[in-house]
């Protein structure tokens, strides 16, 4: 109500046109186009009357009162408004008889070369021919070289033949590559590196951020925390550790004991210190302690009280152990990996898929890891 009296209190005769162009903004005049109306306050004119108070912005980026107009629209009493023959669109004011990018309708875009007549996308100039989004001459388009879809690559087209440079080598579909640094053809065609975090320098796979590029995927790895690849690639932990700082160590909760990960609160062996056996009267291990019978619902396994929905040698019943890739979440071993180069969870870059699920590691919450399910340990 605001806008539409700034516009009642203009005096001036042209205002009779530009309040019906105002009032096509202002209600959506557009057959239910999205409409933007940036109030504000201004002296009194109309639209291009070049009275006081109006402006035109045929580019965007005109203030208008306490806003900006957006492109093509007219500042009139502090309220954008689209010009003559315009329509308002989320980004801006457009003719959608001829605009290629909003043609027929604002979410309509043509075909990269084509034109915009009567609100319908015509056809691919002389010359050219469709493919996917882009009217494409097939005599010169490297991304469309000869044929559609046919990539030059680092190269050019010339009559429709993929030209390689001095330094560059003609791999597969007809694609130049400098082999030198090319991450898809690095020191050979068809030799990948790391699609996230990988480097081809002098036709050398690599990696960034202290990564190892590892095996012949050359999929870069955390070597100071993989349990995998832990201190070098390939060398995997064994069940019950993990890896910390390139060293293959007990995972927290477990402690070495003559050579074996032990879990001091559970093993009648070694209940509540290394050595210390629970027998007699109290034969089993709970909470570190010796106890006669389990408490609290846990489950007895051998001589250990344990708690299968989270136990990793118990995970889900006794003797059901999970790998050194796998956590135990809710009584079921699931594979993770480690959420390289994040520093906080949620973590959207590397845990996605059937891994999306950012935790902290068990135990150990300045190691993030990406968990496949749908809950953290």
């Amino acid at each position: 109500m605001e806008k539409t009296l700034a516009f009642r209190r203009a005096g001036h005769a042209g205002l009779l046109l530009s309040g019906a162009l105002a009032l096509a903004w202002l209600t959506g005049g557009c057959g239910g186009q999205d409409q933007n109306v940036f109030g504000g306050s201004g002296g009194t004119g109309t639209a291009g009357s070049g009275g006081t108070g109006a402006s035109t912005s045929t580019g965007g980026g005109t203030p208008c009162g306490d806003t900006t107009c957006p492109p093509g629209a007219l500042c009139i009493q502090g309220a954008c408004v689209c010009g003559e023959g315009l329509v308002s669109c989320q980004e801006g004011c457009f003719d959608l008889s001829s605009d290629p990018e909003h043609c027929g309708n604002c979410t309509h875009a043509c075909k990269t070369g084509q034109e915009c007549i009567s609100g319908q996308c015509g056809p691919c100039p002389m010359g050219t021919v469709e493919c996917n989004n882009a009217c494409a001459d097939l005599s010169s388009d490297p991304a469309h070289c000869g044929q559609c879809q046919t990539n030059c690559g680092d190269g050019t087209c010339v009559s429709g033949q993929c030209q390689c440079g001095p330094m560059q080598t003609q791999c597969g579909n007809g694609q130049c590559a400098d082999l030198s640094t090319n991450l898809d053809n690095c020191g050979s065609c068809g030799n990948d590196c790391d699609n996230n975090f990988g480097t081809c320098v002098s036709g050398v796979c690599g990696c960034t951020d202290g990564l190892t590029a590892c095996g012949q995927s050359h999929t870069c790895r955390d070597t100071q925390s993989d349990p995998q690849h832990c201190g070098a690639c390939g060398n995997d932990c064994g069940n019950l550790q993990f890896c910390q700082a390139g060293m293959c160590t007990c995972q927290p909760g477990f402690t070495m004991v003559g050579g074996n990960c032990v879990n001091l609160q559970t093993s009648p062996q070694n209940c509540g210190a290394p050595g210390n056996q629970c027998g007699g009267g109290t034969p089993l291990c709970q909470g570190g302690v010796c106890v006669a019978d389990c408490q609290n619902n846990l489950e007895q396994c051998g001589g250990s009280c344990v708690d299968t929905e989270s136990n990793p040698q118990h995970c889900g019943g006794c003797n059901d152990p999970c790998q050194s890739d796998e956590l135990c979440v809710n009584g079921n071993c699931r594979n993770w990996h480690l959420a390289v180069g994040c520093d906080a969870c949620p973590c959207a870059a590397q845990c996605t898929g059937d891994f999306d699920q950012c935790c902290p590691y068990p135990g150990a919450p300045g190691i993030l890891t990406c968990v496949e399910g749908n809950s953290c340990p």
